[in-house]
């Protein structure tokens, strides 16, 4: 949860798009996906794959939350 709050918190103001904030919405997915929400998780990792699909592992984990 705290990781969730500090991680949200990075993101804001929304200033930072695109390439620049892969990282920090993958992290995000991740620490929503470890607490077992998988909407917000699914949400994050599909704005990743529409910028960069090979990056790291997100179709994959975006495959397994369907």
């Amino acid at each position: 949860g705290v990781a969730i709050s500090m991680l949200e918190w990075g993101l804001e103001p929304p200033t930072a798009v695109g390439y620049d904030v892969l990282g920090v919405y993958y992290c995000l997915g991740s620490a929503h996906e470890a607490v077992g929400n998988s909407n917000p998780a699914g949400e994050l990792y599909g704005k990743i794959v529409s910028l960069d699909i090979n990056f790291k592992y997100v179709t994959k984990r975006l495959k397994s939350l369907r």
